[in-house]
């Protein structure tokens, strides 16, 4: 900051700051915009792990064997074998945590 001598060195630092405030404010809404899908997928990993099983084990048992069948074997039989591990897991809680709400 300079010293200021008179109104209109004033009236340039008041425009140099509110430019200078309005360029934070530009880097702060790119930077809120970068991690939107982030803050998306956290908030959607937290509604699915922590979804309590299916009351019934003998039901909770048969859908994740039918899960693991259907998705594993038919669906990403050519897949690669983390995926194969993976996306059966996403989706036997994402099915719990339906049931869960039903």
């Amino acid at each position: 900051m300079n010293q200021i001598d008179n109104l209109k060195e004033l009236r340039q630092e008041r425009r140099r700051l509110k430019q200078k405030l309005r360029y934070h404010q530009h880097e702060i809404k790119v930077l809120a915009d970068e991690l939107n899908p982030v803050k998306q997928i956290s908030e959607t990993v937290s509604h699915i792990l922590p979804a309590s099983p299916v009351k019934n084990n003998a039901v909770r048992q048969g859908i994740a064997v039918g899960i693991d069948w259907v998705v594993g074997k038919v669906l990403l039989r050519k897949a690669p074998f983390i995926l194969k591990i993976g996306v059966p897991f996403v989706v036997r809680r994402l099915v719990s945590a339906y049931m869960n709400k039903r």
